[in-house]
């Protein structure tokens, strides 16, 4: 497919509707947890346009749908999923959201790609270290249209994208303006930009900034989420973020750390929903991700 027709479906999405749905992990409730088929579904029929899916890589070379480094959470074992051959990710089973087991496994790609193969957009996430394990999943579903890649904007990966067969949808994540030119001079098909929104008085968070890529034709995702609300030990994770050459570090801001500029999911559902998500698609972000797929579909004017 050129990059024309590889976007269609992208197109088509935002001719659906002007600001799109990114639901993070699916959409999880009690005896449904993310990043499973069931939480696709559920997001799906919320209202999300698209679907975010973690990707790991057995140590036998089988890629399974996780977030790793959660394994306490979901799994209640401080095992890494990493660490384990596809037998013994297969033996796991998820906790619900009351921390009871249920017998639930961890899904393949493959069967979430086959679940999902038709239904919508799926952007996957930390798998770039496995990209052409991932690439060649892809490929054998045929599902190169729905597939939204995404990385750091570092060499190794831009290059990586803009050297496959198809023009696979890339979106670099980024911090600063100056992360761009690389991405545009390498070929990449990038579709889209992920904004890190440490700030709002951040270059990339200026509205004529955004304005300018939209008019390029390049949609501007911003998360909605807030992670590690408090976190304990701010000053010494930040520290270990910076050790470890982690941009994350930055977003690190009064114990929270910040992904839109504190215009967030919870502003939103606490009562000031203008202040978040209003304040996003007012900015020009014109794909949101939340943890909140049908309070903010509502806010959006959907009718289902």
């Amino acid at each position: 497919m050129t990059k024309e027709q590889i976007r269609n479906r992208l197109d088509a999405a935002f001719q659906k509707n002007d600001v799109l749905i990114l639901a993070h992990r699916g959409a999880a409730a009690a005896n449904i947890v993310d990043n499973t088929v069931e939480s696709f579904d559920a997001a799906l029929a919320q209202g999300a346009d698209m679907v975010e899916a973690d990707v790991f890589m057995s140590t036998d070379g089988e890629l399974f749908v996780f977030h790793d480094g959660t394994e306490p959470i979901f799994l209640g074992t401080d095992q890494k999923v990493v660490e384990m051959s596809s037998a013994e990710i297969r033996q796991l089973r998820y906790l619900n959201k009351n921390h009871v087991r249920i017998d639930h496994p961890i899904h393949t790609l493959d069967q979430v790609l086959e679940h999902l193969k038709g239904r919508c957009l799926i952007n996957l996430d930390r798998c770039w270290w496995c990209w052409d394990k991932v690439f060649e999943a892809v490929r054998r579903h045929n599902m190169a249209d729905q597939i939204l890649f995404k990385s750091a904007p570092e060499k190794q990966y831009v290059d990586q994208i803009a050297a496959q067969p198809e023009p696979f949808l890339y979106m670099p994540i980024i911090w600063y303006p100056e992360e761009l030119p690389y991405v545009r001079a390498s070929g990449a098909n990038m579709v889209a930009v992920e904004f890190i929104g440490h700030s709002a008085d951040a270059a990339i968070m200026q509205k004529d900034f955004i304005t300018g890529l939209r008019k390029e034709g390049i949609a501007c995702l911003i998360s909605a989420l807030t992670l590690g609300n408090p976190v304990v030990d701010p000053e010494k994770l930040k520290a270990k973020w910076a050790a470890a050459g982690s941009r994350m570090a930055n977003a690190l801001v009064n114990g929270n750390i910040y992904l839109a500029a504190g215009h967030d999911d919870d502003t939103s559902i606490l009562g000031h929903p203008e202040d978040g998500w209003g304040w996003l698609v007012r900015q020009g972000f014109n794909i949101i991700q939340t943890d909140w797929t049908m309070p903010l579909a509502h806010y959006l004017g959907r009718r289902f």
